[in-house]
């Protein structure tokens, strides 16, 4: 026994290990534009630092830019959204 059995190696064909997060060049919106031709993953990114920042109507304004952009972008949107809620606001006071 050499108490590796049952872990998940994630190797590939040649039996090297493969990095389970994707590197940010596979990353979608990576090289794609808004609405108003603006880089799709920087206005992702600036939703979260206006939150994190407490500037709602800037993370609004970036949110839109996202959702009028097209149904991807919409959905990729509200996943960030939820993303926030979960390591930003959290469970909140009952």
């Amino acid at each position: 026994m050499t108490g590796t059995e049952g872990i998940d190696d994630t190797g590939d064909e040649r039996g090297e290990w493969v990095s389970p997060i994707p590197h940010w060049s596979q990353d979608p919106f990576a090289g794609k534009t808004t609405l108003h031709g603006l880089a799709s993953d920087e206005v992702r990114s600036a939703i979260h630092k206006y939150v994190r920042l407490g500037n709602a109507e800037q993370a609004v304004l970036a949110a839109l830019e996202m959702a009028r952009t097209d149904a991807e972008h919409e959905a990729e949107m509200w996943r960030r959204l939820q993303v926030l809620a979960a390591e930003d606001i959290g469970m909140g006071a009952p």
